[in-house]
Formats: C-alpha cells, structure tokens, sequence
C-alpha cells in the first residue's frame, strides 16, 4: 500500500489530515496499521465512523 493508494481510498477526509503514517505489521504479509492525526475531534469521530472495520481496496 502506497500513501497515494490510502489517500484515494478516504478522499473526503484528506483535507482534515494533518499527519499520516503507515505502518507495516511485523510478521504479517499485506497488514498495516495507517496512523492519522486530524485538525478536529469531529473529522476523527466522522472518519472512525465511516471507516472503522472496513477493509482497505485499491479499487475504490
């Protein structure tokens, strides 16, 4: 997973990123853990809300 690849993937949330990590899983092929600090309490809850659980696709 490229940055570019997660940023399409939450399009309408990147203006509210200030910082964004990702991070690979050790000892587990194609797991990563995306770290994201936002600009507000609201952007975060709303991300965690429309994302949570759902799982990554390159094609959306």
């Amino acid at each position: 997973m490229t940055y570019a690849d997660f940023c399409q993937f939450c399009g309408s949330f990147i203006q509210h990123m200030l910082e964004l990590r990702i991070v690979r899983m050790d000892k587990m092929e194609d797991r990563y853990s995306v770290l994201i600090r936002f600009d507000e309490q609201n952007s975060t809850d709303a991300f965690y809300t429309h994302y949570n659980g759902r799982r990554f696709s390159s094609l959306e």
